[in-house]
């Protein structure tokens, strides 16, 4: 298959690190507007406020988003364009096309351009097609994983509380850890290098089957034996005060087993054979999601849904910098990246924090400091309209399409009019990133 490039951009010699103090501070400016702005009285007294947001944090697609909303209220045509340009640029805003505030300045010379444009961008791009159905509609999928040999793939289930193992043929048998009484919500799961178990991070969350409050303070990597399901060994989340959510994890070419807590911002790491977890801490980490090892170093990329894409190195001196913000291609956005996977000089992400929401290939230059460019691989919000996280599969990649976190409230109660479907996992052929072409 042949992606499609979103966006190109000149590359320098060799990328700027960002300060991440930097970052933070700019962050910090855009947070702090973007909370005042509902205060103000009117859309003109909000969108001094909005504007801010957007012009000290440019990569966030939200603060575009309410740009537009609020300045095509208050008829300032200038930022709407200067908001829907910015949003057809990052491929995000599709809630726009049919705002009718927006709509009613489309015809007007200046703005009919990059209203198009905006369509255009946001427009549906199936490459995918279903590569297995779960019929269980209530398995509120997250993570998942393909064995190394025989294809199989792994599904955690946030709901269930378990791994189901998807065959080549169709099949799906159920693991069963929800046997275990410290098993909460399955989050992230990878298949261990002996083919024989799997990791997996567990958590205990008010949209798993049972919560009860005690549940919550379940955080906890396991190593499950694929045949039966039986969990070998547990690493717990130390108890410090904190609420722990490990989510996505990956496993390094020598065996350490990596994990990402988004409510803690912590990256976990195990070492082989050890008997405790060690924590990672940074400024830059805010929401920790998808991890992917770079072959043949000691960095790894981490996808932060607040700054975007990271490059840790594992093995930095003490003193030096082990976190850098990897730099964007000009005009696009790596904010709001769940799962994430390295492929070809590039990592795959399941892009769910923009609207609409896709999976694209980001490919990196060769220090992995900053996005060359990006690939659209698949969009199609009428069947992947909660995609997760993604695995690499024979000549392709294979993603959750249809998880259920929208279909559930902050209390783990199905939100009204909802309507849950069978799971999907959607297939992308994949080609090399050197093959990709511009619209």
């Amino acid at each position: 298959m042949v992606a499609t490039a979103l966006s190109c951009a000149v590359v320098a010699p060799r990328a700027e690190a960002q300060s991440a103090s930097a970052i933070i501070d700019s962050a910090a400016v855009a947070h702090s507007a973007f909370r005042v702005a509902p205060r103000a009285d009117g859309a003109a007294a909000k969108l001094p406020y909005l504007v801010r947001a957007a012009r000290a944090w440019p990569s966030q697609p939200s603060y575009w988003f309410n740009v537009a909303r609020y300045a095509a209220r208050a008829s300032d045509t200038a930022l709407v364009v200067e908001a829907v340009e910015a949003l057809a640029a990052m491929s995000a805003g599709a809630r726009l096309i049919d705002d009718t505030s927006v709509v009613r300045l489309s015809r007007l010379p200046a703005f009919s351009e990059p209203f198009a444009r905006l369509a255009r961008n946001v427009a549906p791009r199936a490459s995918g097609r279903a590569a297995a159905t779960v019929a269980d509609s209530t398995v509120f999928a997250e993570g998942i994983d393909a064995h190394p040999t025989n294809g199989s793939l792994y599904v955690g289930s946030i709901r269930h509380r378990t791994v189901l193992e998807v065959r080549a043929d169709g099949g799906v048998r159920d693991l069963h850890l929800e046997r275990n009484p410290r098993i909460g919500a399955i989050l992230g799961v990878r298949v261990a290098s002996d083919g024989r178990t799997l990791y997996a991070t567990t958590a205990g969350i008010v949209q798993m089957h049972g919560f009860v409050p005690a549940d919550s303070t379940l955080s906890a990597l396991v190593r499950v034996r694929i045949a039966d399901g039986a969990i070998e060994e547990r690493w717990d989340v130390p108890a410090d005060g904190a609420h722990h959510l490990l989510g996505d994890l990956a496993i390094t070419h020598d065996g350490t087993v990596l994990a990402t807590d988004s409510d803690a911002a912590i990256l976990f790491r195990l070492r082989p054979g050890a008997r405790s977890l060690d924590a990672i801490r940074h400024p830059l980490f805010r929401s920790l999601q998808g991890i992917a090892p770079v072959p043949g170093s000691s960095r790894v990329i981490i996808a932060d849904y607040s700054p975007g894409l990271l490059r840790v190195d594992l093995h930095a001196q003490v003193g030096s910098s082990r976190v850098e913000r990897i730099v964007d291609a000009a005009g696009t956005t790596t904010l709001g990246i769940n799962g994430l996977t390295w492929y070809d000089g590039a990592v795959i992400g399941v892009q769910n924090g923009i609207d609409p929401a896709r999976v694209a290939r980001f490919v990196l230059d060769a220090e992995q400091l900053r996005v060359n460019r990006i690939e659209l691989l698949d969009r199609q919000p009428s069947v992947a309209d909660e995609p997760t996280i993604g695995t690499l599969w024979p000549d392709g990649y294979v993603y959750v399409a249809n998880s259920q976190w929208e279909k559930y409230d902050d209390k783990g109660r199905r939100v009204p009019g909802t309507v849950l479907r069978p799971t999907v996992l959607m297939f992308v052929p994949l080609a090399p990133a050197t093959e990709a072409r511009p619209f």
